[in-house]
Protein backbone atom coordinates (compact mmCIF):
# COMPACT_ATOMS: atom_id res chain seq x y z
CA UNK A 1 0.00 0.00 0.00
CA UNK A 2 1.36 3.53 -0.80
CA UNK A 3 1.10 6.82 1.03
CA UNK A 4 1.11 9.99 0.51
CA UNK A 5 5.08 10.15 1.90
CA UNK A 6 6.43 8.39 -0.72
CA UNK A 7 8.24 9.32 -3.52
CA UNK A 8 7.78 8.66 -7.12
CA UNK A 9 11.32 6.57 -6.85
CA UNK A 10 9.88 4.58 -3.91
CA UNK A 11 6.95 3.62 -6.05
CA UNK A 12 9.22 2.79 -9.05
CA UNK A 13 11.13 0.03 -6.86
CA UNK A 14 8.14 -1.13 -5.34
CA UNK A 15 7.92 -4.87 -6.48
CA UNK A 16 3.90 -5.01 -6.63
CA UNK A 17 4.72 -1.87 -9.45
CA UNK A 18 7.37 -3.24 -11.16
CA UNK A 19 5.39 -6.23 -11.55
CA UNK A 20 2.49 -4.61 -13.03
CA UNK A 21 3.62 -2.56 -15.27
CA UNK A 22 6.13 -5.46 -16.67
CA UNK A 23 3.26 -7.87 -17.16
CA UNK A 24 0.96 -4.73 -18.46
CA UNK A 25 3.25 -3.66 -20.67
CA UNK A 26 4.07 -6.88 -22.05
CA UNK A 27 0.81 -7.01 -23.34
CA UNK A 28 1.57 -3.98 -26.18
CA UNK A 29 1.46 -6.20 -28.75
CA UNK A 30 -1.81 -7.66 -28.61
CA UNK A 31 -3.27 -3.57 -28.32
CA UNK A 32 -1.08 -3.04 -31.85
CA UNK A 33 -2.89 -5.45 -33.33
CA UNK A 34 -6.34 -4.71 -31.96
CA UNK A 35 -5.71 -0.89 -32.41
CA UNK A 36 -4.31 -1.48 -35.96
CA UNK A 37 -7.11 -3.77 -37.28
CA UNK A 38 -9.89 -1.84 -36.35
CA UNK A 39 -8.21 1.44 -37.53
CA UNK A 40 -8.42 -0.30 -40.79
CA UNK A 41 -6.29 2.61 -42.97
CA UNK A 42 -7.23 5.20 -40.13
CA UNK A 43 -4.86 7.24 -38.41
CA UNK A 44 -4.26 5.35 -35.04
CA UNK A 45 -1.02 5.48 -31.88
CA UNK A 46 -0.11 2.63 -29.67
CA UNK A 47 2.07 3.71 -27.10
CA UNK A 48 2.99 2.38 -23.06
CA UNK A 49 2.81 5.42 -19.91
CA UNK A 50 6.39 6.15 -18.96
CA UNK A 51 6.88 4.35 -15.20
CA UNK A 52 7.58 7.51 -13.70
CA UNK A 53 4.55 8.78 -14.68
CA UNK A 54 2.63 6.27 -13.86
CA UNK A 55 4.18 6.20 -10.31
CA UNK A 56 3.48 10.19 -10.15
CA UNK A 57 -0.59 9.43 -11.30
CA UNK A 58 -0.56 7.03 -8.19
CA UNK A 59 0.90 9.78 -5.80
CA UNK A 60 -1.42 12.36 -7.29
CA UNK A 61 -4.57 10.21 -7.00
CA UNK A 62 -3.52 8.87 -3.34
CA UNK A 63 -5.35 12.00 -1.62
CA UNK A 64 -8.34 11.73 -2.89
CA UNK A 65 -7.99 7.97 -3.03
CA UNK A 66 -5.93 6.90 -0.28
CA UNK A 67 -6.05 3.03 -1.78
CA UNK A 68 -5.24 3.85 -4.93
CA UNK A 69 -2.81 1.76 -6.76
CA UNK A 70 -0.99 0.53 -9.79
CA UNK A 71 -4.01 -1.84 -9.88
CA UNK A 72 -6.11 0.90 -10.39
CA UNK A 73 -4.09 2.21 -13.72
CA UNK A 74 -5.87 1.55 -16.78
CA UNK A 75 -3.62 3.40 -18.87
CA UNK A 76 -0.52 1.90 -18.52
CA UNK A 77 -0.43 0.83 -22.63
CA UNK A 78 -3.11 2.86 -24.39
CA UNK A 79 -4.11 3.66 -27.75
CA UNK A 80 -6.27 5.52 -29.78
CA UNK A 81 -8.01 5.84 -33.28
CA UNK A 82 -8.86 8.99 -35.55
CA UNK A 83 -12.55 8.73 -37.09
CA UNK A 84 -13.47 10.87 -39.81
CA UNK A 85 -16.50 11.58 -37.62
CA UNK A 86 -18.44 11.34 -35.07
CA UNK A 87 -21.01 8.37 -37.12
CA UNK A 88 -17.29 6.60 -37.80
CA UNK A 89 -16.30 7.23 -33.69
CA UNK A 90 -19.22 4.96 -32.52
CA UNK A 91 -19.21 2.57 -35.75
CA UNK A 92 -15.47 1.62 -34.12
CA UNK A 93 -16.95 1.96 -31.05
CA UNK A 94 -19.39 -0.64 -31.96
CA UNK A 95 -16.85 -2.77 -33.56
CA UNK A 96 -14.33 -2.62 -30.51
CA UNK A 97 -17.15 -3.84 -28.07
CA UNK A 98 -17.95 -7.04 -30.50
CA UNK A 99 -13.93 -7.72 -30.27
CA UNK A 100 -13.06 -6.38 -26.91
CA UNK A 101 -14.50 -7.21 -23.42
CA UNK A 102 -15.08 -3.50 -22.18
CA UNK A 103 -15.06 -2.70 -18.27
CA UNK A 104 -15.73 1.07 -18.69
CA UNK A 105 -16.96 3.20 -21.25
CA UNK A 106 -17.36 6.55 -21.17
CA UNK A 107 -18.92 8.35 -24.48
CA UNK A 108 -18.35 11.67 -24.34
CA UNK A 109 -19.54 12.20 -28.25
CA UNK A 110 -23.06 11.83 -26.42
CA UNK A 111 -22.16 13.68 -23.64
CA UNK A 112 -19.21 16.22 -23.06
CA UNK A 113 -17.54 16.98 -19.93
CA UNK A 114 -17.92 20.61 -18.58
CA UNK A 115 -14.53 20.62 -19.39
CA UNK A 116 -15.44 20.54 -23.38
CA UNK A 117 -13.96 16.86 -24.19
CA UNK A 118 -16.04 15.01 -26.63
CA UNK A 119 -14.07 11.97 -27.16
CA UNK A 120 -14.66 8.49 -26.58
CA UNK A 121 -12.52 6.77 -23.74
CA UNK A 122 -12.87 2.96 -23.07
CA UNK A 123 -11.09 0.41 -20.97
CA UNK A 124 -10.72 -3.37 -22.09
CA UNK A 125 -9.73 -6.52 -21.07
CA UNK A 126 -6.48 -7.97 -22.46
CA UNK A 127 -5.94 -11.68 -22.83
CA UNK A 128 -4.13 -11.92 -19.57
CA UNK A 129 -6.87 -9.89 -17.75
CA UNK A 130 -5.16 -6.55 -17.69
CA UNK A 131 -6.77 -3.25 -18.21
CA UNK A 132 -5.68 -1.18 -21.26
CA UNK A 133 -7.06 2.06 -22.66
CA UNK A 134 -8.59 2.81 -25.98
CA UNK A 135 -10.10 6.05 -26.82
CA UNK A 136 -11.78 7.21 -30.09
CA UNK A 137 -11.58 10.41 -31.64
CA UNK A 138 -12.50 12.39 -34.28
CA UNK A 139 -10.07 15.04 -35.74
CA UNK A 140 -12.33 17.89 -34.25
CA UNK A 141 -12.24 15.59 -30.44
CA UNK A 142 -8.11 14.95 -30.82
CA UNK A 143 -7.79 19.06 -31.37
CA UNK A 144 -10.04 19.32 -28.72
CA UNK A 145 -8.25 17.38 -26.16
CA UNK A 146 -4.45 19.05 -27.03
CA UNK A 147 -6.05 22.17 -26.58
CA UNK A 148 -7.79 21.48 -23.06
CA UNK A 149 -4.97 18.98 -21.88
CA UNK A 150 -2.73 22.19 -20.54
CA UNK A 151 -5.50 23.22 -18.32
CA UNK A 152 -7.06 20.06 -17.54
CA UNK A 153 -3.70 18.93 -16.38
CA UNK A 154 -3.92 21.71 -14.20
CA UNK A 155 -7.26 21.11 -12.07
CA UNK A 156 -7.87 17.74 -12.80
CA UNK A 157 -7.17 16.82 -8.47
CA UNK A 158 -8.53 19.96 -7.02
CA UNK A 159 -12.34 19.07 -5.11
CA UNK A 160 -13.61 22.75 -6.23
CA UNK A 161 -12.75 23.98 -9.69
CA UNK A 162 -13.56 27.25 -9.84
CA UNK A 163 -16.26 28.39 -12.91
CA UNK A 164 -13.56 30.44 -14.75
CA UNK A 165 -11.82 27.36 -15.67
CA UNK A 166 -15.02 25.58 -17.03
CA UNK A 167 -15.52 28.86 -18.64
CA UNK A 168 -12.24 28.90 -20.16
CA UNK A 169 -12.06 25.26 -21.13
CA UNK A 170 -15.03 26.29 -23.09
CA UNK A 171 -13.30 28.95 -24.71
CA UNK A 172 -10.38 26.68 -25.90
CA UNK A 173 -12.89 24.53 -27.16
CA UNK A 174 -14.76 26.38 -29.03
CA UNK A 175 -10.97 27.73 -30.61
CA UNK A 176 -9.58 24.49 -31.41
CA UNK A 177 -13.09 23.90 -33.00
CA UNK A 178 -12.88 26.90 -35.08
CA UNK A 179 -9.01 26.69 -35.95
CA UNK A 180 -9.62 23.17 -37.18
CA UNK A 181 -12.74 24.29 -39.50
CA UNK A 182 -10.12 27.25 -40.39
CA UNK A 183 -7.30 24.79 -41.35
CA UNK A 184 -10.02 22.12 -43.64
Amino acid sequence: MYNSSMTIEDILHTPSFEAKYEAVTSELPFLLDLISGLADGREYKVGVKEKATAAQKILRKLPVKPDYTEENLGDLIRGNIIASDTEDAQYLLSQLQKVATLVALDNYAINPTAWGYNGINTNILSPNGHTVEVQIHTPETRAVQKALHPLYTEWRNEVEVPLWVFEEARRLADEARKNLKAAQ
